[in-house]
């Protein structure tokens, strides 16, 4: 996750490498809030927290709001903002073919303003949901489901059984909320929980917390590389206002390519070219490969600065001169490898297909027949 101005000035202040960043998740849903516990110092936080919401099916509301929050001695400023739609999770069809709201466990992106230089962010909007975001911000791993009750009595679900079940275990072991402390106010917009305890802040705003196992996830070694390539043609129409200095762009995915908060690939790939070569050198010691693993080049994400020119007939714009060279870029990036997700999807399409033409060609033989 990116950090805000104040928490730089922080760690400047006391010599820390880490952005001293303290978040917590806020999910709402239909006049329903439920907050995470706040992770100290952290650019990587993990929770293993649930919110469950109890509501009428189907619900009036069909977005689920999700946001992250830094949490600050004076006020908590929003980091990033997502929204989940119900109906693009869920099929509505009666019978077999229909499903309630289903996601995840999958990553969600987080998208706002660009990085704060300056003690004021003028578009904070953006990190708070109003708007569509322009930069990232983080990303959070989560997963949505939804589970009818059933009966109109104070039926248990399994999820409620399994929340007490956690909380009688924990009860002895330790009492409140676990790896945070709890909430103060809320922040602006909505965004925090209230109450001194977890029953209070629950019954309060109508959602309950409650720690989960930890989901299983991918290391290292199960991410795959992917490399953008890409030239810039032309940028014109360049308000004068930022035209008196020169420009340059940058081009990022995620947090790749990014020279402020950017990920290096090329640590987590050089252990594995080392692996690559000292196998190599097990399997025929005396043999090299035909192919030597050698180590990706870093990225390149920015264009070289280029002072803008006035614009021919329009002298209220500015245009940048790169008709003849084009600058280009290229970003290496490393991601989880989710394609497995497709193969289903894939072997059932190419049932379809084969069974399409080998009725086609049952035709044309009874045509022949005929």
């Amino acid at each position: 996750m990116n950090s805000s101005i104040m928490a730089n000035v922080t760690k400047a202040f006391i010599g820390d490498s880490k952005d001293l960043i303290d978040p917590y998740v806020v999910v709402s849903f239909f006049c329903q809030m439920g907050r995470t516990s706040t992770q100290k110092g952290t650019a990587d936080p993990v929770w293993n927290e649930q919110i469950v919401f109890k509501e009428m099916f189907p619900p009036l509301c069909q977005r689920v709001k999700i946001q992250v929050w830094d949490e600050g001695s004076m006020n908590d400023v929003a980091v990033g903002t997502h929204y989940i739609d119900l109906r693009r999770i869920a099929n509505e069809q009666d019978g077999d073919k229909g499903f309630l709201p289903t996601f995840g466990p999958a990553w969600i992106n987080l998208y706002g303003s660009t990085r704060n230089f300056t003690l004021v962010d003028d578009n904070q909007e953006l990190n708070e949901g109003v708007g569509e975001g322009v930069a990232f911000r983080g990303r959070v791993f989560l997963e949505l489901a939804v589970e009818i009750l059933s009966g109109a009595g104070p039926a248990e679900s399994k999820v409620s059984r399994l929340a007490k079940d956690v909380k009688a275990t924990l009860k002895d072991g330790r009492g409140g909320r676990a790896g945070g402390k709890e909430p103060k106010t809320p922040p602006p917009g909505g965004g925090g929980g209230g109450g001194d305890g977890e029953e209070e802040r629950g019954s309060a705003l109508g959602a309950e917390v409650m720690p989960v196992e930890t989901p299983p996830q991918n290391n290292d070694d199960d991410k795959e590389s992917f490399l953008l390539f890409g030239a810039l043609f032309e940028a014109t129409m360049i308000d004068r206002k930022i035209g008196d200095k020169p420009i340059s762009f940058e081009f990022t995915v995620g947090n790749y390519g990014n020279l402020i908060d950017g990920s290096s690939p090329v640590s987590a790939s050089k252990k594995k070219v080392e692996r690559l070569a000292e196998l190599y050198s097990r399997v025929e010691p005396d043999c090299a490969p035909l192919l030597v693993p050698q180590e990706p080049e870093p990225s390149k994400s920015t264009t070289p600065p280029a002072k803008p020119l006035l614009m021919d007939g329009n002298r209220n714009y500015l245009y940048l001169p790169i008709l003849g060279k084009k600058p280009c870029f290229h970003v290496l990036s490393r991601w989880e490898d989710k394609t497995f997700r497709l193969y289903y999807s894939n072997m059932l399409e190419n049932i379809a297909l084969a069974f399409e033409a080998g009725v086609a060609e049952v035709g044309e033989l009874i045509k022949l027949l005929n």
